[in-house]
């Protein structure tokens, strides 16, 4: 499809078979023989970045996504909310880190590959690694698990810190609320959530328990889908415990009075206050937001952590959530060429 003109373009690739069109993609790599937890899942390896398509309501977007973020003209005028679990990759990590020297080698292996960069911005200040900074940056004495501080790396540098970006561009695109949120919530139990048999087919009994033997994994943290999970109260595939129908209840109030009221706070006459409706701070109230139209700007915005202590749901806002996590991953733009499309 080589016409002059991008309307004469669309249309012809849209007469394309889909067999052809990944044939002639240069980016796309796709090998049924390689296991797919090793793509969004993983941390990025330079040069492995992920191909495809934004589309939005079945229509592609013809502009690059962060190019059409920052446009008023590209963006519905309504308040937004984007919930972003803690650890995403939970739901089907690519590795099982069962100690920090397995983590360290896991992190070497992955990030050596961006190589050295001079932390003070200058020439003449001394060198250090993607590798050293990030293992630096996610210690030990953070995590209790090594799991859980991979799992935290993956999720900022593919979800957390580019959301922080993207949100930025859209907040300074529009006239109304944007609100950033980043969901600690557990379930009582760990579950399997997705998981691949020997054979490397996925299993058609999510959650069950022929994949828990096939993997002998069972997603305890902040995991990828959770929140829809508890939003649904979907039992057909778990059980949820008494604590994960309260939190469930908690989050289902939050959500339903957003998309009725477009705000966060709401008074309900008719059962115990929610802990999590109160006013949020939106992303533009942070004490260094400013307004742009680039990439390049500071990465603490206003977020909304919300957790459970104790048995009880609970968010405070802050607006230096992982700023120096993100930090490092915006170095050459890690975060945002290697975004995750979850």
């Amino acid at each position: 499809c080589t016409q002059d003109k991008l309307e004469t373009q669309v249309e012809c690739l849209r007469k394309l078979d889909v067999d052809t069109i990944l044939r002639v993609t240069p980016a796309y790599k796709w090998d049924p023989q390689v296991n797919p937890r090793r793509n969004q899942n993983d941390l990025p390896v330079k040069g492995s970045r992920n191909p495809g398509l934004v589309i939005v309501d079945g229509d592609v977007i013809l502009q690059p996504s962060w190019t059409a973020l920052g446009k008023s003209d590209m963006l519905a005028d309504v308040p937004v909310m984007a919930m972003v679990m803690a650890e995403e990759s939970d739901a089907l990590p690519a590795n099982k880190v069962h100690s920090w020297e397995q983590l360290r080698r896991l992190v070497s292996q992955r990030l050596d590959s961006f190589g050295t960069f001079w932390k003070g911005g200058a020439a003449d200040t001394p060198a250090t690694s993607f590798t050293s900074e990030a293992l630096t940056l996610y210690p030990e004495s953070m995590y209790p698990q090594p799991q859980q501080a991979y799992e935290t790396m993956i999720t900022d540098v593919r979800l957390i810190c580019p959301t922080k970006k993207a949100l930025g561009l859209m907040a300074s695109a529009t006239t109304n609320k944007v609100y950033m949120a980043v969901n600690h919530l557990r379930l009582v139990e760990p579950v399997a959530v997705v998981a691949l048999s020997s054979d490397g087919i996925r299993s058609t009994s999510v959650g069950g328990l022929a994949e828990a033997l096939a993997t002998d994994y069972s997603s305890k943290y902040s995991f990828h889908g959770l929140d829809v999970m508890l939003y649904m109260e979907d039992e057909t595939r778990y059980k949820l415990t008494t604590q994960d129908l309260s939190t469930a209840a908690s989050l289902q109030g939050l959500l339903d009075t957003f998309v009725r009221t477009g705000s966060t706070k709401t008074a309900n006459r008719f059962s115990a206050p929610n802990p999590l409706s109160w006013s949020w701070r939106p992303v533009t109230d942070s004490p260094n937001f400013v307004t742009f139209d680039g990439l390049k700007y500071p990465t603490n915005l206003d977020v909304a952590d919300i957790t459970a202590a104790m048995g009880e749901t609970k968010v405070t806002m802050t607006y230096d959530y992982h700023t120096a996590q993100c930090e490092l991953w915006a170095r050459d733009d890690i975060d945002v060429s290697y975004a995750s499309a979850a």
